[in-house]
């Protein structure tokens, strides 16, 4: 049957005229129970050729599995739309080649029209923008078996995850639901109402929490047969990721941390309850040169809907920079600026570096041994800047490190 659902199975060839990017054929992953509507002209040539060829209408129905005589009448006659895999044998009988029949495809949709897709194309390229928006849905996205959506404060997100999807399946704009949640229905909440109306977004949903501090946005694809082909897709997600280049790594872990990342006192979380999750995305980053990671954290969760949060932080200067300039949190404006923003006053602190060389050695031959509390308390810096200050002679070979929890220290 494999063959008949898609006329090359290509699997995940690279092919140099997409500049170099996997290519995922989604004929693949379309479910063959899904409904079919054809173009006019090509249907009617599709049964003709096929009665010719069978004799009658009624050889036709012998040939196909648990399908009425009415059945193939009607789909002839396009009062009812045939599956995905009855329209695929009736080809064969008409010997017209599977690729035909994919190109003259008008829409595909599931049972009770539960939405309609139109693929401009069936082989997709799996670039940075479609990787990056892979990272959102397995962060903050939402599989359903009928719908797919993205929840978050940072409305660029949610907007960018389904306008993606819109561009992939030929959505448009009527089959796809906004619903915005807020506390108080205050002059900004009207503000991006009034935004959604202009980019073309009528179907908005009002929610109101009693727990949101921020204005959050879900957007919402109601399209049973998208999630049914994303279900799919996932199951090779890993191996399609891992076997692209560099840049698509950084776009899926780019994703990734815009829904699930955090920035706080100078170093940056990522948080998730799944674990085979949270290992994938340390392989890619320690692939990607980002050897100074922490471990995977286990916390008892605080919230009541879970038992355990995973957390993975980056806090060197070094790495941070890195992040900064190779990843960043993507389309989470205020994240980036907030990781600039402290990223400039850590330079600003190290300025004087060589002069922290002179002040530790000077405390070691009166201490003989230090550790960053008292290099903190002696100087008047904090704790984490001690650590930085020290962490960086270590890099350079000036100190040895006795005890790393301490960053007990003594001079070369």
């Amino acid at each position: 049957m494999n063959q008949l659902l898609y006329a090359k199975d290509d699997n995940y060839s690279k092919d140099d005229s997409m500049e170099k990017y996997i290519e995922i054929d989604l004929r693949k992953h379309i479910p063959i129970d899904t409904y079919v509507s054809l173009k006019n002209n090509f249907r009617k040539k599709l049964f003709l050729q096929a009665k010719e060829n069978m004799g009658t209408r009624q050889n036709i129905v012998d040939k196909l599995k648990n399908v009425k005589y009415v059945s193939v009448y009607e789909w002839e006659n396009n009062r009812a739309k045939p599956t995905l895999e009855n329209l695929l044998r009736i080809a064969e009988m008409a010997k017209i080649p599977a690729e035909e029949v994919w190109k003259n495809i008008n829409y595909l949709t599931s049972s009770f029209e539960m939405g309609k897709i139109r693929p401009k194309s069936f082989k997709i390229k799996f670039d940075t923008e479609l990787s990056e928006w892979f990272g959102i849905l397995l962060g903050d996205g939402c599989l359903s078996y009928k719908y797919i959506d993205c929840t978050n404060t940072c409305h660029q997100i949610a907007l960018f995850f389904v306008k993606t999807a819109e561009k992939i399946f030929g959505l448009h704009k009527e089959q796809t639901v906004i619903y915005v949640r807020f506390k108080n229905r205050n002059e900004e909440v009207e503000r991006t109402i009034e935004n959604l109306n202009k980019i073309g977004y009528k179907r908005v949903v009002f929610e109101y929490s009693e727990k949101a501090k921020n204005i959050h946005i879900k957007a919402r694809a109601n399209v049973k047969v998208i999630a049914k082909i994303i279900e799919s897709l996932l199951n090779d997600l890993y191996k399609i990721v891992e076997s692209s280049d560099k840049n698509v790594k950084r776009a899926f872990i780019r994703g990734f941390y815009s829904s699930e990342g955090s920035f706080s006192e100078r170093r940056i979380s990522l948080s998730n309850t799944n674990m085979q999750k949270m290992k994938f995305i340390r392989k890619l980053l320690i692939e990607l040169g980002f050897e100074r990671l922490s471990k995977i954290h286990i916390y008892k969760s605080k919230k009541f809907n879970r038992k355990r949060d995973l957390t993975l932080y980056i806090s060197s200067k070094h790495e941070l920079e890195k992040f900064n300039n190779e990843i960043g949190f993507g389309k989470h404006t205020k994240r980036n600026q907030k990781l600039r923003d402290v990223i400039k006053s850590i330079d600003k602190e190290f300025k004087k570096y060589p002069e922290w060389i002179k002040l530790v050695y000077n405390l070691i031959e009166r201490e003989g041994e230090i550790t960053s509390f008292s290099l903190s308390k002696e100087y008047n810096i904090s704790v984490r800047n001690a650590c930085s200050i020290l962490q960086r002679m270590k890099d350079e070979n000036l100190i040895s490190i006795i005890n790393s929890e301490s960053l007990s220290v003594y001079r070369r």
